[in-house]
């Protein structure tokens, strides 16, 4: 990651209104890059591998809580907005849920610079209550430091998600596509050859002459020799060559026991592949692998 990267990514997370100036994205790069923040990247990403491995604990305990809560998500969030909210209203009885019609990821920046701490009224309308300016000239070395160590894992969690391509819109062919890809996943893990065949077009081939049912039978055989699976994958951000037509890179690891993070891959022995696709959406609207390359990926692929 590098500075024109972050400014280009950075701004799609804020609502319109809200979307910060180049000076601010150069004092938000200076937060980033002190002492050479962007180097521990792949590590403040690990949470996208802890909230599947940790899903039944952390979402159970929302379930189950007697405590208080109240959650505030900006409706323009495309991480985790209005969509998220409805979401978390389904799994948490009674929710308390208040939606900031105008904010984006960062409900916490208003208009000038300022940064703004939200309480609730308690009836459903949010109100700001306190505004501090802040001013990078007047931050000192020492307060410098506490500052970036704050920000820094936020902001490179914020900067990377564009770049992972976590948030499209739900309808939309990359929607569509990332849902897909979930779906194969999951399918994958329970073994389940006849739903990843639903997701394989019936004209698939690729250049070793593999047809649709050839590709199933590989995946039979693999599930036959392997009893328990569990998948770690990168999904690449989809190339559309047309309308109804994508390309997609994945990484994906593949090992007997869940997989905590990247960097343990090497200690599980997990299989590494690298798997080009070719898709095609039909009639009905439903996407379908055509065309599959593999081959060995590293680790460092998976950071």
């Amino acid at each position: 990651m590098n500075e024109r990267r972050f400014r280009a990514t950075f701004p799609s997370i804020f609502a319109p209104a809200t979307r910060p100036s180049q000076e601010d994205l150069h004092a938000f790069w200076t937060l980033i890059a002190y002492a050479d923040g962007p180097r521990i990247a792949h590590q403040a990403i690990r949470y996208m591998v802890e909230r599947r491995a940790q899903r039944k604990r952390w979402v159970g305990t929302l379930e189950r809580t007697n405590v208080p809560l109240r959650l505030i998500a900006g409706a323009l969030d495309p991480v985790s907005g209005r969509h998220m909210a409805e979401r978390y209203q389904e799994l948490v009885p009674a929710a308390d849920v208040a939606i900031l019609d105008e904010v984006g990821h960062c409900s916490s920046r208003l208009p000038k610079r300022s940064w703004t701490r939200i309480s609730s009224s308690g009836n459903g309308s949010v109100q700001g209550v306190r505004c501090v300016q802040v001013s990078l000239d007047s931050v000192d070395e020492l307060s410098m430091h506490a500052v970036a160590i704050t920000l820094q894992t936020t902001l490179i969690v914020l900067a990377a998600l564009p770049l992972l391509g976590c948030w499209p819109e739900p309808g939309s062919p990359e929607g569509q596509l990332r849902a897909l890809f979930a779906e194969a996943e999951k399918a994958a893990e329970a073994r389940d050859t006849g739903a990843l065949k639903d997701l394989i077009s019936e004209h698939y081939a690729d250049r070793r002459g593999r047809d649709q049912r050839a590709i199933v039978g590989l995946i039979k055989f693999y599930f036959s020799r392997h009893k328990s699976i569990h998948l770690l994958t990168r999904i690449g951000s989809p190339r559309f060559l047309q309308p109804t037509r994508a390309q997609v890179t994945a990484f994906v690891a593949m090992a007997g026991q869940p997989i905590p993070a990247g960097a343990e891959l090497s200690r599980l022995r997990a299989d590494l592949h690298r798997f080009d696709f070719e898709l095609v959406s039909t009639a009905e609207g439903e996407w379908k692998v055509t065309r599959a390359e593999w081959r060995r990926a590293q680790v460092s692929d998976f950071l």
